[in-house]
């Protein structure tokens, strides 16, 4: 056998006829193994749920899960009937509610469909729910009604600080009674129904026992709510559509486009890069070589995360593409340095080509697999799952597919050769453009390199305003766009228009006891509005005291905050205010209406005084006479009501700002009451706050980590401090073109893309190492050639992994083609500062060794 470039025989030299001689075996083994890692991968289940991200001992989520525990999910799942006949909506709302009682207590908590359900209670107590004030005029209007019937000289006046405006009992009683009946009757929905105002879309409400922010058992419950409407025809009660929406509904829409965009995305991918890599080597047979090892090292990623992991959170659901994009780059170059050998010496073997092949692209290749695993492995430092998941799946991804291209694609073409000869073709780079462009590149280095300064202070420029916010704030971006347009997002905000308030809480607080909630509820309004007061930088914000007095002068009196609260609901607000003061009164109403001078009077007259007798049984109410419609909003697991607090958020927020969401988790958290108590409050809006600073707080460790191994593995390789400084400027300078276009672009970093900074680091060094490697094993007459020969190679290896990042483009989630777009701009920076300024620095810096 030959011994090439002057090495005597080594590993290599064993190690590729060992290949040879089981070459079949080795293929087969590869099959049987890809198999298992099918099978072991298949365990992975999809997990769109967004506490899937944070750490497992995350406070927020620590807080969500009492909740769960305590209250079930404040989550809704809402069925949406639109006809052009309100009577045949509500026949078949009537019919569906109940058919779909079979499923309260197991999938449904409860169903909200009558707003009018707890009327029979509030018109029993109405005498306690009118004003105060109110009841006393009555009592006033009695009185002076019955003196004027005993004494005919008697001469009623209006009492102003009664707010009376008539002389005249009698009237003043009427106008008294239109006012309660106007109060009492609900003229948002007079038909009983939740309906909108024409009445073509009616709303059955259903709170589940699911998070409602995709977990497992969301999809059950629609699946079942689905069948019972199946199953109630609506066809049967006209022309009628039944849509499903809601907290459940839009987080499945999300999981399933998810998983849409997955499929997608890597046959996509797939199919492109089949073509690119047929493309260059105009051969089938090089896509066996090439995809079909790294194939291997991909499945077996996915089959170890299958055996370890056990779930796909959705920053991890799509790295399949990146890690076939990435890892195939091991084949391309050792294929690449395989045709050079053959076409540049025909007179070598099969086995002779190999050696020298992986002899020369094994070092370079493994220490750029390990710089990309090490980068994707500093993710895992993080306690944040969506970054950690991505690093340990990516990780391993980087190296087995290294592993499998260099035990599988020798052995492949070992194999092939044996049984179909093929004698060397093809023409050498060096005769083509790519060597033309090489030379230019070599006889302008300086040139270059004041071309690269200028590019390298214009992203510094394009940067610098980015630095201050780097973080994207507008979650609205990162969503599923086609839900949010035209799906369940976009019926949900239909039917939410129909109700005066969002139909679930923002947040939900759990009171130490239940004669915490009238406190609870003062401090918290009172937080909000000076919270409000100070951002908005008003003028009151400036004192302390005066702006505590003002925000709790605005709660009590019930007018609006000016924060981002509209309301904070507790068992205790539904109960009737000065229920003794009203009691007292009543009790006076009643004896003036058993005076026998109110049995005078037309018989007309003698029925209107009647309406305002209250009922013989009146009482203090107490929580444990709440009518169940109302109890049930306030209930824990266990049947205790009141110590829960249900807080709303003004209609006109800007629920997707990510700085909203910061400050009102800063609103609802650490209230403190009189007695000293604090409380937290939780929520999907905390949730998202919490991600954001858990992305502030471990991105700086994740790419910090990812630039201490990629400069570890840098210095292992080549040791010169000369050769580890230019391959690192050629590193580093890409990362910042990729910066600078990124903010040119107006991109920012989100809980997704952020991945992509260590992860350019760790891939983007690739395209360095094997560069210097090559050029510093070449003699100076062989720069162009070798410039040529590599840089086509790692040109095509770029070319596979932006297929990976760009096939993330056709997602519909706006997190996903962030991510693409990001990456794409990492590895096109990073290719060309390679190229460009890794040939050019070794001449300026006169890095080539002498010629002979």
């Amino acid at each position: 056998m030959m011994v090439t470039e002057g090495h005597g025989p080594g590993f290599v030299e064993r190690y590729v006829p060992y290949l040879s001689r089981h070459a079949l075996a080795i293929a087969l083994g590869a099959t049987v193994l890809f198999v298992l890692s099918i099978v072991a991968a298949r365990r992975l289940q999809l997990r769109s749920d967004f506490t899937e991200l944070l750490p497992q001992d995350d406070p927020e989520l620590a807080q969500l899960r009492e909740i769960g525990a305590r209250v079930g999910a404040p989550s809704n799942l809402i069925v949406a009937v639109s006809g052009p006949d309100p009577l045949a909506n509500e026949r078949f709302a009537e019919a569906l509610v109940k058919n779909l009682g079979q499923l309260v207590g197991t999938d449904l908590r409860t169903i909200d469909y009558r707003p009018d359900a707890a009327r029979p209670f509030f018109e029993h107590n109405r005498s306690l729910y009118a004003d105060l004030v109110d009841l006393k005029r009555v009592d006033d209007d009695l009185k002076k009604l019955s003196l004027s019937r005993k004494n005919p000289a008697f001469s009623p006046f209006a009492d102003p600080d009664l707010g009376e405006e008539r002389d005249d009992p009698a009237q003043d009683l009427k106008q008294l009674k239109k006012k309660l009946d106007r109060r009492a009757s609900d003229e948002r929905f007079p038909n009983g129904y939740y309906e909108s105002k024409d009445r073509t879309l009616l709303a059955i409400v259903t709170w589940t026992n699911s998070s409602g922010t995709g977990d497992q058992s969301g999809f059950t419950i629609r699946d079942d709510v689905q069948r019972i409407i199946d199953a109630t025809a609506p066809a049967r009660f006209g022309n009628l559509t039944v849509q499903i929406t809601g907290d459940v509904a839009s987080a499945i829409e999300e999981h399933d486009a998810l998983k849409s965009d997955i499929e997608w995305v890597s046959l996509l991918c797939s199919v492109l890069v089949f073509l690119v890599i047929v493309l260059y080597y105009r051969s089938v047979f090089s896509l066996a070589y090439i995809f079909l090892p790294t194939l291997l090292g991909v499945a077996m990623a996915f089959g170890i995360a299958g055996l370890t992991i056990g779930y796909l959170n959705t920053n991890t659901a799509f790295l399949g593409s990146i890690i076939l994009g990435n890892g195939i780059n091991f084949g391309i170059i050792l294929l690449a340095r395989f045709r050079e050998e053959r076409i540049g010496r025909p007179s070598a073997t099969v086995e002779e080509a190999l050696i020298v092949a992986i002899r020369t692209t094994a070092q370079p290749t493994l220490g750029a697999a390990l710089a990309a695993s090490v980068a994707y492995a500093s993710l895992a430092l993080t306690g944040f799952r969506g970054f950690r998941q991505f690093g340990e799946v990516g990780g391993i991804g980087m190296v087995t597919c290294w592993l499998a291209t260099y035990t599988t694609c020798p052995a492949l073409i070992c194999f092939w050769q044996r049984v179909r000869p093929r004698p060397p073709s093809g023409v050498a780079l060096a005769a083509g453009p790519a060597t033309r462009a090489a030379e230019w590149v070599l006889r302008r280095p300086r040139s270059l390199i004041l071309m690269a300064t200028g590019m390298s202070l214009l992203a510094l420029w394009s940067v610098a305003p980015v630095l201050r916010s780097p973080f994207e704030y507008d979650f609205s971006k990162l969503r599923n766009q086609r839900s949010r347009k035209h799906g369940a997002g976009d019926l949900y905000v239909r039917v939410g228009a129909i109700f005066p308030q969002d139909l679930a809480p923002i947040a939900v607080a759990l009171l130490p006891s239940a004669d915490d909630a009238p406190a609870y509820r003062t401090a918290l309004l009172i937080k909000d509005c000076a919270e409000a007061l100070t951002h908005a930088r008003d003028p009151i914000a400036s004192d302390l005291g005066t702006l505590q007095t003002e925000c709790a002068r605005r709660v009590a009196a019930g007018e609006p905050t000016g924060g981002f609260l509209s309301a904070v609901a507790t068992a205790y607000e539904v109960l009737p205010k000065d229920q003794d003061a009203k009691l007292a009164v009543i009790a006076d109403i009643r004896r003036r209406l058993a005076d026998s001078t109110m049995a005078l009077g037309s018989a007309d007259e003698r029925k209107q005084l009647d309406a305002w007798a209250p009922p013989p049984d009146l009482r203090r109410l107490t929580i444990g006479d709440l009518p169940e419609p109302v109890a049930r909003r306030f209930r824990e697991v266990d049947g205790t009501v009141g110590r829960i607090a249900l807080i709303f958020p003004v209609r006109v927020w800007a629920n997707w700002d990510g700085h909203n969401l910061i400050r009102l988790s800063g609103v609802i958290k650490n209230v403190t009451l009189p007695n000293g108590k604090v409380i937290d409050a939780a929520g999907h809006s905390s949730l998202f706050a919490a991600m954001l600073n858990s992305i502030a707080r471990d991105g700086p460790i994740a790419t910090g980590g990812a630039f201490v191994g990629v400069v570890l593995m840098v210095v292992l390789l080549f040791r010169r401090p000369s050769s580890v400084g230019l391959v690192l400027s050629s590193l580093f300078v890409g990362v910042l073109w990729m910066a600078g276009a990124g903010a040119a672009l107006g991109l920012k970093l989100n809980f997704l893309n952020f991945v992509a900074l260590p992860v350019t680091l760790g891939i983007g060094v690739d395209y360095a190492v094997n560069v210097f490697a090559r050029l510093s094993k070449e003699r100076p007459e062989g720069q162009a050639r070798a410039l040529a020969e590599t840089g086509s190679a790692v040109i095509l290896c770029s070319s596979t992994t932006i297929i990976g990042y760009s096939s993330l483009l056709v997602a519909s989630n706006g997190a996903l083609r962030s991510f693409g777009k990001l990456a794409d701009l990492g590895e096109l920076g990073c290719l060309l500062a390679a190229l460009l300024l890794v040939p050019t620095l070794r001449r300026v810096r006169a890095l080539d060794p002498p010629a002979p």
